[in-house]
């Protein structure tokens, strides 16, 4: 795909922004220090949690979509097309980082659309699941289709309103927030940027989980639960019940959180 696809997708600027100077400069409102950053006790912890929440989408995406100079631009193809794009349009360093972020938000709404169709799709299954009385009265599977009901539920929300503000990640803020995110993937604040955007794909796959597991219980499962006439299985049925209720009312609790600082990020960067 041709650099100049996404020329059009943002301002473009002849004079270089101040605020994307030398690495381990502080960016306004991007709200930390990449490169030469000082670390802190608490960043390993926000990026395992983050990574872990993301099932490494974060990463996956920060290698797809990060922004790479012309100087470091190994292929010829694209260093054709840049110098091409230079001698056409005398465009400079912003005009360049305008054409890959709209090139690379193009990409990223493609997920953002997939992840918002495979969780509008698994939510309804995930309650049709739970008609079946083999997965009703089966404390399993019936709290893992509760569980990928709630994963879909969320990753339906978090695409939906991310393409609905997608506007605004073609500003300039969140441009420069992407080319400072794009120096280092261990900081933090980069790590945090990038969840952002792969977010809605890891609650996809978070919710393709259960779905799965339902399935296999279902195909497993040879006795059902309203058949159960000992007093010890009933007595234990009661404490697993108890479990799955806690299991699920916690989940909600960390669904909800995340989607929380999902919205407190997007503030940072748009």
């Amino acid at each position: 795909m041709r650099l100049t696809d996404g020329i059009n997708d943002g301002i473009i600027d002849a004079s270089r922004d101040e605020s994307v100077g030398a690495t381990g400069s502080k960016l306004k409102g991007y709200g930390g220090y990449v490169g030469n950053n000082i670390p802190q006790k608490s960043d390993w912890l926000r990026r395992f949690v983050w990574r872990m929440a993301t099932f490494e989408s974060s990463y996956t995406i920060y290698q797809a979509n990060k922004y790479t100079p012309r100087d470091n631009i190994l292929d010829d193809s694209d260093r054709l097309q840049y110098d091409r794009l230079y001698s056409e349009t005398h465009t400079d360093y912003v005009s360049f980082s305008t054409a890959q972020w709209g090139r690379a938000l193009r990409n990223i709404q493609k997920e953002w659309k997939v992840s918002r169709l495979g969780c509008a799709l698994i939510a309804p299954v995930s309650i049709a699941l739970l008609q079946i009385d083999s997965v009703f009265y089966d404390v399993l599977a019936r709290t893992a289709a509760i569980t990928a009901f709630i994963f879909s539920m969320a990753g339906l929300i978090l695409s939906a309103n991310l393409m609905l503000i997608v506007d605004q990640f073609r500003g300039r803020r969140c441009r420069n927030a992407w080319i400072k995110a794009s120096e280092s993937f261990d900081d933090p604040t980069s790590v945090e940027f990038w969840s952002l955007l792969g977010f809605p794909l890891a609650l996809l796959m978070w919710s393709m989980i259960p779905c799965i597991a339902v399935v296999f219980v279902l195909a497993w499962n040879l006795q059902d639960g309203d058949q159960l006439s000992d007093g010890n299985e009933k007595k234990d049925l009661k404490v697993l019940n108890i479990i799955s209720g806690v299991f699920l009312m916690v989940l909600s609790f960390t669904v909800a959180a995340y989607m929380y600082l999902c919205k407190r990020i997007s503030q940072r960067f748009l």
